[in-house]
């Protein structure tokens, strides 16, 4: 047996118009897509690519969704570097025999001020926002586009939960709210859900979820008060839950991770055990955009025990930081 050979090998298409079929053509480059090896064999056979790259490269990459980020404090510099590992990368791919579809690169600059709009001699211009697997990233790390783009895309889960509860009770809804809503709403929440959103997102992400638990019961009218909705839901607001996934992220990092972020949350913060069992991540960054992004970040640590760090059980984490974040020790 030769499963990855069976995998990769004699397959065939056919296109499908109303009723008719076309024959069957051989395929004899790439593999099934949606497939769960497909991302790892792509991930393999361009494996060399970071070897192509200069040194001042980062790529992170998922299949073929590639990202490379470079750093210079000089624009001129900048498009320099950004141009070079750009030809460098369309000549590996080229070379491995891969087609470069170049309406598909996209450019950002990231700085604290106004967008940056440079082209490239390619033609490639800047963006002021891009969307990376699904999280909208605008040049100033501000939010706001991706809530917006989040609250619309939930409504309809909204809608449907309301539509649904005519034939399931209470409980089953809040399930849905849980499975449906937060998977959509909070998708990527370590990346974006912290003190750099403005008190408009804020409002707009409370408010939705807030219809998100009234559709699950029954509260039509809007008669019961929020609190009153917290403790019946036994559900997580987005303050709560974003308070949650940043203690949960930023203790595994500290934890167990050696990775280049972990690297600079150690270099920029320490842990200031004056009080026995209790301490403040105390930020030394010099690394500011928005509203001083770590130092924001950490503010849901002034409520964890720090005997939790250095565990690196992850369940008991969870379990107790749910326990602080979390109405009335709900899962959520």
């Amino acid at each position: 047996m030769n499963p990855l050979m069976d995998f990769l090998t004699e397959r065939t298409l056919f296109i499908q118009h109303e009723n008719e079929n076309s024959e069957l053509d051989s395929v004899n480059v790439g593999c099934v897509q949606g497939s769960v090896l497909g991302p790892k064999l792509f991930a393999l056979y361009t494996k060399a690519l970071k070897e192509h790259l200069p040194d001042y490269c980062y790529i992170t990459a998922y299949a073929d969704d590639a990202y490379v980020v470079i750093e210079d404090k000089n624009i001129v510099d900048l498009q320099l570097k950004i141009e070079t590992s750009l030809a460098q990368h369309e000549n590996f791919l080229k070379e491995i025999g891969m087609v470069v579809n170049s309406s598909k690169t996209e450019l950002i600059i990231f700085n604290r001020f106004d967008p940056i709009n440079i082209t490239l001699s390619n033609g490639i211009k800047s963006s002021d926002q891009i969307k990376a697997l699904g999280i909208t990233f605008a040049h100033n790390l501000k939010w706001d586009h991706h809530v917006n783009h989040t609250v619309q895309k939930t409504t309809h889960i909204v809608k449907s939960i309301k539509f649904l509860r005519r034939w399931i009770d209470q409980d089953s809804a809040l399930k849905i709210v849980t499975s449906q809503y937060y998977g959509t709403c909070y998708y990527g929440a370590p990346i974006w859900l912290n003190d750099q959103l403005s008190s408009q997102s804020w409002k707009r992400l409370n408010s939705q979820h807030y219809r998100a638990i009234r559709a699950a019961i029954r509260d039509c009218k809007n008669k019961i008060p929020r609190t009153v909705l917290d403790v019946i839901s036994k559900r997580a607001r987005p303050r709560q839950w974003a308070n949650y996934i940043t203690a949960s992220t930023v203790i595994k990092l500290h934890n167990t991770s050696n990775t280049r972020i972990a690297e600079q949350l150690r270099s920029a913060a320490y842990v200031n055990n004056r009080q026995p069992g209790r301490g403040t991540f105390v930020d030394n960054s010099k690394l500011k955009i928005g509203k001083q992004a770590l130092q924001n970040r950490l503010q849901c640590f002034r409520e964890i025990d720090f005997d939790w760090i250095g565990n690196t059980n992850d369940d008991n984490i969870r379990t107790n930081l749910k326990r602080l974040f979390i109405n009335c020790n709900a899962t959520v």
